[in-house]
């Protein structure tokens, strides 16, 4: 589940359907997001502009790898 994302969804007053048509996908691919599943690159950034959020910030375990010496 992402939290994150759900609340920022909330505090945008967004709802799925809104994200879904905003970015041109099926509302059940917006619930998928919400229930942890992680959209492609250009919808990550699509929907963090939306939400004026950073990607980094909705989706934190894709920038916790450790980077190479």
């Amino acid at each position: 589940m992402n939290e994150t994302l759900r609340r920022a969804l909330m505090h945008a007053r967004l709802s799925e359907e809104d994200v879904a048509a905003h970015l041109q996908v099926d509302p059940k691919t917006v619930r998928r997001w919400l229930e942890g599943r992680t959209p492609y690159l250009r919808h990550r950034w699509a929907l963090a502009a939306l939400l004026g959020m950073d990607e980094a910030d909705l989706w934190p375990h894709l920038h916790t790898a450790p980077s190479r010496p």
